[in-house]
């Protein structure tokens, strides 16, 4: 490669189709932003429709991308295909699977509600990059071309690869997954 080749030219995304869930805020708000900043379209899909309209909003503002929202609730197989079904009808580039949700309670209290936040971790966690991937698959390998495969990037977490000082022994795992 010659020494003057620049990053855009190596990770261009211009003119890409790109979805990032959990992008109403936190990591996800700065990936899309930088999808966007980069040429890409986007499209940012969370559970709180107030942070999704404030960050494609600011996105707008500082881009001259196109940011699409979605209101999705990825906990739930269900919740994925629906997203999915939302946003499948054109190629999709991209798939960035950020959305996540922690809990957390001493192994030795019993909070009254058996297993609900573990159950909802592993749903959002594991589950749903899983699901929406394979819901997402035809949209994928409608963008795939010769030389310019679509692509998943899966969003972890170093709470996989150490201890926490705080009980969420599901998070942990989801993220270790």
């Amino acid at each position: 490669m010659a020494a003057s080749l620049q990053a855009a030219q190596l990770f261009g995304v211009a003119g890409k189709r790109v979805l990032v869930t959990g992008g109403g805020s936190g990591i996800g708000a700065m990936m899309a932003a930088g999808f966007a900043a980069n040429g890409a379209s986007v499209i940012i899909a969370s559970r709180n429709a107030e942070a999704l309209a404030a960050t494609a909003a600011e996105v707008k503002r500082t881009t001259s991308a196109d940011v699409e929202t979605v209101v999705a609730d990825l906990g739930s197989r269900a919740g994925c295909e629906a997203l999915a079904a939302e946003v499948a009808a054109t190629p999709l580039d991209v798939l960035v699977n950020n959305s996540g949700t922690s809990w957390g309670e001493p192994l030795d209290r019993e909070s009254g509600r058996e297993n609900w936040g573990w159950d909802k971790v592993l749903d959002v966690n594991v589950k749903a990059p899983f699901y929406l991937t394979r819901a997402l698959r035809p949209a994928l390998e409608a963008a795939a071309g010769a030389g310019a495969p679509a692509r998943v990037v899966m969003v972890g977490s170093v709470a996989g690869l150490t201890h926490q000082p705080t009980p969420t022994h599901a998070y942990d795992t989801s993220k270790a997954a």
